[in-house]
């Protein structure tokens, strides 16, 4: 059996970094490791030689202040002959409305967990959509915490609009702006400028009890830096 994997080549050049391009270079890897009908799978990359394909990415990739596809003209996820399947990650109770349309067009969505599922259910799509867990990466050890002085807060990947580092922030300052025993972290993209993403605006002033990185860590550093911390926060951005 044939089956083709596509997606952004900014996932591509990440190199298993994280999020989609972890899981998509996890599929290549794994793949080749099942059979279908006692033949070895065949794994491809965006070609019209299998009948099915896998696109690994946001459904839609707009810019969501302008709307505008920031893919070219000519990209195409599928080709027509196939059979489609949307692997797409989700954080929010609900789909962005944007992405509805194209999610309802292909024959199949795979989702990395059961909330994800839900939230699909939720968007009144009709496709069928499974779970395909990616399981839990062996870097990740059991970490006592509650030793330290500080309680102390950690928000990823706060250059993320949807990520709602300002809802984070705007909270922690109203319940602990006066409490030296409590601290925020705000973990930006590496390729950010010192000052922030492009929706630093959304922010309120800096705090001292707020520590901003906008270092690119490798994979070690990060898990220390999860480990360095009490409590992950995301606010909903849905």
């Amino acid at each position: 059996m044939k089956i083709s994997l596509h997606t952004d080549q900014h996932i591509k050049d990440a190199n298993g970094a994280s999020g989609y391009s972890y899981s998509y270079y996890k599929f290549l890897e794994h793949f080749p490791k099942f059979s279908y009908r006692n033949k070895k799978m065949q794994v491809l990359e965006n070609s019209p030689d299998a009948n099915t394909q896998l696109f690994y990415m946001e459904p839609e990739w707009y810019n969501l202040h302008n709307m505008q596809n920031l893919r070219s003209p000519d990209f195409k996820k599928f080709y027509d002959h196939q059979y489609k399947i949307q692997g797409v990650h989700l954080e929010a109770t609900k789909v962005w409305d944007h992405w509805i349309d194209a999610m309802n067009s292909v024959n199949e969505i795979w989702v990395g967990n059961f909330f994800a599922q839900q939230s699909v259910l939720n968007s009144n799509i009709k496709t069928p959509t499974y779970v395909f867990e990616m399981g839990i990466d062996d870097v990740w050890k059991p970490k006592k915490r509650g030793n330290n002085r500080q309680i102390k807060f950690l928000h990823i990947d706060s250059g993320s609009p949807r990520k709602r580092a300002d809802l984070a922030q705007e909270a922690f300052l109203k319940a602990f702006r006066h409490r030296a025993d409590v601290s925020l972290t705000l973990k930006y993209h590496g390729h950010e400028e010192a000052k922030g993403f492009g929706h630093s605006s959304f922010l309120v002033s800096p705090h001292e009890g707020i520590k901003y990185i906008y270092e690119t860590y490798t994979k070690e550093k990060m898990v220390q830096l999860y480990y360095d911390h009490d409590v992950l926060v995301y606010p909903s951005g849905r």
